[in-house]
């Protein structure tokens, strides 16, 4: 069995500063992609969440702007 350190979609979420994870949901890749990127945080590299589009306000940005 490969080892997870050593595979592409590991190295591409370790290396981004950015999380982006182009793997099919549920996919293997997917997986390693997010195991990369959460060892990134463990070792103390600083990441940057990419934000949703579609991602709902709360309460309190709904009601601030106005």
């Amino acid at each position: 069995m490969e080892n997870s350190n050593d595979n592409e979609a590991y190295q591409r979420g370790f290396k981004t500063a950015l999380y982006d994870n182009p793997y099919s949901v549920g996919s293997h890749e997917y997986n390693e992609c997010e195991r990369g990127w959460s060892q990134r945080l463990r070792r103390g590299f600083s990441c940057i969440s990419v934000p949703k589009k579609n991602k709902q306000r709360t309460f309190k940005e709904i009601y601030t702007k106005r």
